[in-house]
């Protein structure tokens, strides 16, 4: 895991040093002396001042497709949680219960990384599943395939009002996207990612909409 650190730092600072010449340059030196060798499976070219330094070259393979679309997914999550936080006027210091609601599938996704949703959204305490409920005056937020639950932060009327409204948006967007698709022209003239990407898109909505379905009917 060291190795791993100082090769990513090493990296990050051969891209910073163009617009942050000094600074760099001193932690170059730094990084040097407590790490002399780095480098994951082979060791690094090195140069005594950054500025000789070899440019930094992609490595395929270090790219992971699936990982960096999980890591997408819980990032989607947090700005979720944090949005109901700012949409409520509730403190960023003010630690809440969250809850996760999803698809058996997308909930082994998230699963691992709990522990840092649970930091970077600032949570007492985490459930996720695909049969978690809301907790007690929770305000939601519906992102692809996941609804997120904070506690005990909404006034039950404002946060209906709030559903409501939603719930007409999407309805009017899902509209527009099935005229859309429903029109010979557009379909028989788009390309066929394009028509791949709109169905997929009314899809995505429908299940927002659905999910938006449930909370109003959880608020009674």
């Amino acid at each position: 895991a060291a190795q791993v650190l100082v090769t990513c730092l090493d990296q990050a600072l051969r891209l910073l040093h163009p617009f942050v010449p000094f600074i760099t340059e001193a932690l170059w030196a730094k990084l040097r002396e407590q790490a002399p060798t780095r480098g994951v499976d082979a060791a690094l070219p090195d140069s005594e001042q950054l500025i000789h330094a070899a440019w930094p070259s992609a490595r395929p393979e270090w790219s992971d497709a699936a990982l960096e679309r999980d890591f997408a997914a819980m990032q989607d999550v947090v700005q979720a949680l944090r949005n109901v936080r700012t949409q409520n006027g509730v403190a960023p210091g003010k630690k809440l219960e969250g809850r996760i609601k999803a698809a058996a599938e997308d909930c082994a996704t998230l699963a691992p990384m709990a522990s840092l949703i649970e930091l970077t959204a600032n949570l007492s305490s985490l459930s996720i599943g695909p049969d978690v409920t809301p907790p007690p005056n929770s305000a939601s937020s519906v992102v692809a395939g996941y609804e997120a639950f904070l506690g005990d932060v909404l006034d039950p009327e404002k946060e209906r009002a709030r559903l409501t409204k939603l719930q007409d948006d999407l309805g009017k967007r899902i509209a527009g996207a099935q005229k859309k698709l429903g029109n010979a022209g557009f379909v028989a003239k788009a390309p066929p990612e394009v028509v791949e990407a709109e169905r997929a898109r009314v899809a995505d909505m429908e299940a927002q909409l659905a999910r938006v379905a449930e909370s109003l009917a959880a608020l009674g």
